[in-house]
């Protein structure tokens, strides 16, 4: 059987908040180590492609558009949080069980933590899958590059 190919894009620019990229680490209650960052995209910030490839992985999934429900999707108004810079802001997690690629503007490698941090932009290549664990099921960004 073919591996199927994952829709993939590159995001808009984002600040970035919580960066786990060096090395992974479990969510509270889980084993399961995962590297991940969470995408802040500025209100005015075009993230209409991101939308169709979060809505294409459902669809894919669910074809005949009844997922269960409750429903977990990715993208969050940041103004429901209390972190610092998550006002008036869109974010996402994205993450993976991989440790992503991270280049800096020149496609150099960046190999130290100190030159990739919380609070930094950045872009990065991210695909959406869908999930179902636990009797809960929702949507996810997969991080692939930064």
């Amino acid at each position: 059987m073919a591996k199927k190919e994952f829709d993939k894009i590159i995001t808009p620019k984002f600040r970035v908040s919580f960066p786990q990229v060096f090395q992974a680490k479990a969510a509270p209650g889980s084993e399961k180590e995962k590297y991940s960052l969470v995408m802040l995209f500025d209100l005015k910030e075009d993230i209409s492609e991101l939308k169709n490839l979060i809505k294409k992985a459902v669809a894919e999934k669910y074809p005949d558009g009844k997922r269960p429900s409750p429903f977990t999707t990715p993208l969050k108004d940041g103004n429901e949080k209390t972190y610092e810079g998550y006002k008036d802001t869109i974010f996402c997690t994205a993450s993976s069980m991989q440790q992503p690629g991270i280049l800096d503007e020149t496609k150099t490698p960046i190999l130290d933590p100190k030159d990739f941090y919380a609070g930094c932009y950045a872009i990065a290549t991210v695909n959406a899958y869908c999930w179902t664990y636990m009797g809960k099921a929702g949507a996810s960004v997969g991080l692939q590059n930064v």
